[in-house]
């Protein structure tokens, strides 16, 4: 038995159809699920941390609040989580993503690989000057204050 023949523009139809069938219902799914729900207004242009952790995994989305002796306190959503200086290999202020001047395509890839970030790195230092880098952070972004938003 033959294999069903079907035109280039048949099956592109064919295939224009399920891509359209799929993204709505991952829309129709997406505006029922609180999960993905659209973010804040203002967060995508808003500063952010991350940590960098000694086990290779991270906490994103954070907002410093303090630190309480070798412990760093930081916000995540509705959550206050403490996490042991010792544990921290890299303490990051992600800078949104904005295209700005004049620069095109380089200011777009510079804002996207993070270059504009600024990163503390606490992995090959000791206690005590972990401390002092994790605190000129703080001094430098102080909690509280607001968050910039070009």
């Amino acid at each position: 038995m033959d294999a069903p023949h079907f035109s280039t523009a048949r099956l592109a139809a064919v295939l224009a159809a399920a891509v359209l069938a799929v993204a709505s219902a991952r829309t129709a799914g997406a505006q029922r699920s609180p999960s993905t729900a659209p973010p804040p207004e203002g967060w995508s242009r808003a500063d952010r941390w991350q940590l960098a952790l000694h086990d290779g995994s991270y906490l994103w989305e954070l907002a410093l609040v303090g630190l309480s002796g070798d412990t760093l306190v930081v916000r995540q959503a509705d959550t206050l989580v403490r996490v042991p200086l010792e544990r921290v290999d890299e303490l990051r202020l992600v800078r949104p993503s904005i295209k700005q001047g004049r620069n095109g395509a380089r200011a777009t890839f510079g804002g996207l690989s993070g270059v504009d970030d600024e990163v503390y790195t606490l992995a090959r230092y000791a206690a005590d000057e972990r401390r002092r880098v994790v605190e000129q952070a703080l001094a430098a972004h102080p909690p509280g204050a607001p968050r910039e938003t070009p």
